[in-house]
């Protein structure tokens, strides 16, 4: 082998060991190079302007007593007197409170009254505090029990059906028996008890067993 090949194949293998150790650097670096991590973190926003999520605001049971037309309530608000007061709610549903005037009572709890309230007068107080009782019961009721999604005691309204009953009360939960409804009525000293398929109501005439509600009446789904 003449003295220029071998030369020639010293720097060869030079440069090609210089072209492997510079890949593995730089696969190195690549390797320890540190990935940013994505942010899962999720802000969630809470109604604003007034608004009352009364969902999370539930803080009775599902059977709690809803205010009705009639109803007498007694209204406080801690540390201010000339707020606190007793009054009706009125056939339209509404009451009247100094400062924040109409506000819509009927179909709600206490507790969530109290709430709505509470917003309204924000306005006015800081941080007002509010506290409502019912003092009277004067309207009609009609009660749902069972599985319904609200079961409780309601207000009746004039020609309030069976169907619609169980709408107010939420519906059917999924392990409701809708084809074995029992309706109690009370009529003197005795109870009469009729049981109702709401199946039929829908396929047939619903004049035949979609009866209409009298104050008193009991509906129990199964």
């Amino acid at each position: 082998m003449s003295k220029e090949r071998g030369i020639f194949l010293i720097v060869f293998f030079l440069a090609l060991s210089l072209v492997f150790s510079g890949c593995s650097a730089k696969r190195e670096m690549v390797k320890d190079s540190p990935v940013k991590p994505e942010n899962s973190s999720r802000e969630a926003k809470t109604e604003g302007g007034g608004k009352v999520s009364l969902d999370s605001a539930k803080t009775e049971g599902t059977d709690a007593y809803r205010i009705g037309p009639g109803d007498v309530l007694h209204i406080s608000v801690w540390n201010n007197e000339e707020l606190t007061q007793d009054v009706m709610v009125r056939p339209d549903g509404k009451i009247s409170l100094p400062l924040i005037q109409d506000v819509t009572a009927e179909g709600f709890t206490t507790e969530e009254l109290k709430k709505i309230i509470e917003v309204r007068l924000k306005e006015f107080i800081i941080e007002p505090v509010v506290t409502v009782v019912v003092r009277e019961v004067n309207y009609p009721k009609f009660f749902i029990m069972g599985e319904v999604a609200h079961p409780g005691t309601y207000p009746l309204r004039e020609k309030l059906t069976l169907l619609q009953a169980i709408s107010v009360a939420g519906g059917f939960t999924q392990f409701a028996s809708p084809s074995r409804i029992v309706l109690i009525r009370r009529k003197g000293n005795y109870q009469e008890k009729v049981t109702v398929n709401y199946y039929k109501i829908l396929k047939s005439n619903p004049g035949e067993e979609n009866v209409i509600l009298k104050p008193g009446d009991t509906i129990i789904v199964p």
